[in-house]
């Protein structure tokens, strides 16, 4: 009931954190924001939530996922109701802050929840990527499904109403979830843990070589969600598939779909066969040359483009896998902060070292923003950027065989 509550939970915070992508319009239009003034809220949400990612994980080492996740949508829950409230362009900043604050903590405590509850290691890659499939279908598909019947609906009901949601699952959350199964452990083995916990998690964390490979792997492996959802890619489909500008974001929203259907069902495959590096490499070369056929094609029928779309998408969805190796390495008192810093790590290759990467190289001069339409003009450009995602894809393919395949079997854990 824990893990699977939890995924309840990701799913209403991954929503929650992206909502400001469609409600920027009329927000703009009632207190006269520039795009500079909206851009502003994406980033106090996104580099919020992804610097407090560790301090979360250290808390849930500390204190456990459910006293965690239930301040985690308390706080979320008051920043959406200061957004509905918000008569000022300073409101909408600090709700936007305690937004990705609050948001933190939810997809950690979901993989947290995942390791503690497992009954056995032939389920955990399904249940790694299961969470992050949703996690990608709230905060990418499902965003783009409401967008379009947001207009229908007052900015300031819906950040009410879903700020009153989030208080109902804190305290659902604290009456349901339960931080692991019950272990014949003395008081003074737990007394240990605790105290082991709080003086090597910083040394093991730092020192232990795969936990940053799998944050590597995952972030290069990645950056196609991030690229294709930017106004850039968008630009680039339209001159070689002749589809109208206004089309495109429906068949970019196939990558996402592939993500969403690739990641629990590789993590599947990965548990039935028992082997990880071999779906990680061949999902890497898959992807690597749908990128190639992107970059060399003149012209590309609509069929055969939404087709490639969903195949990278179901393959990028293998970054997964790479989460569930950390409990194999990383004791369990340290999962949370060792979930946190990989995901953290993950989320700066993916969004941050991509776009600069892509400025450095075409000398793109700028503030550090999503690459867009205007920043990108010339189809060479648009290749080039492409270019960088295959070096992207090949690095990680290169590092996927310093990898050390294991499927150990796991200890007996009481089912959730």
């Amino acid at each position: 009931m824990s893990w699977r509550f939890s995924l309840l939970i990701v799913v209403v915070l991954g929503l929650v954190q992206s909502a400001l992508s469609f409600t920027a319009m009329p927000l703009g239009n009632h207190f006269a924001l520039t795009q500079g003034h909206i851009k502003l809220l994406d980033m106090a949400v996104f580099y919020i939530y992804m610097l407090a990612m560790l301090p979360a994980g250290m808390l849930l080492d500390k204190i456990g996922a459910r006293k965690v996740l239930t301040f985690s949508l308390l706080i979320t829950g008051a920043g959406l109701l200061l957004l509905a409230a918000a008569s000022t362009y300073k409101m909408l900043l600090a709700g936007s802050a305690l937004i990705g604050l609050g948001c933190a903590p939810g997809l950690i405590a979901s993989l947290l929840l995942a390791n503690a509850w497992r009954n056995d290691s032939h389920s955990y890659s399904f249940r790694i990527g299961l969470c992050f499939s949703l996690s990608l279908f709230a905060g990418t598909v499902l965003n783009e499904f409401l967008s379009r019947w947001y207009p229908l609906l007052s900015w300031r009901w819906l950040f009410g109403l879903s700020g009153k949601l989030c208080f109902c699952l804190a305290l659902l959350t604290w009456l349901l979830v339960r931080d692991r199964p019950a272990l014949t452990l003395s008081s003074q083995q737990k007394l240990t843990k605790v105290k082991t916990s709080r003086q090597h998690a910083f040394s093991e964390l730092f020192t232990t070589p795969r936990l940053w490979l799998i944050a590597i792997i995952s972030g290069l492996m990645y950056t196609p969600a991030i690229s294709f959802s930017s106004l850039w890619f968008r630009a680039y489909a339209v001159t070689i598939t002749s589809l109208p500008h206004t089309s495109i974001p429906l068949y970019t929203d196939l990558l996402f779909w592939g993500g969403v259907i690739g990641a629990p069902l590789l993590g599947y495959a990965a548990d039935k066969m028992a082997v990880r590096k071999s779906i990680l490499a061949i999902s890497n070369c898959i992807c690597i040359i749908g990128l190639i056929i992107l970059i060399n094609a003149n012209h590309i029928p609509a069929w055969e483009f939404s087709g490639l779309l969903f195949l990278l998408g179901f393959f990028m969805g293998g970054f997964a896998i790479n989460f569930s190796l950390i409990h194999e390495k990383i004791a369990q008192q340290h999962a949370g902060f060792g979930f946190a810093f990989a995901n953290m790590l993950c989320l700066f290759i993916s969004v941050y070292l991509f776009r600069e990467s892509v400025h450095v190289i075409l000398k793109v001069k700028g503030p550090m923003a999503q690459l867009s339409q205007t920043l990108l003009t010339h189809p060479n450009d648009f290749k080039t950027a492409l270019l960088v995602l295959v070096g992207a894809l090949s690095l990680a393919l290169i590092l996927t065989f310093f990898i050390k395949e294991t499927h150990a079997v796991a200890e007996n854990w009481q089912s959730d």
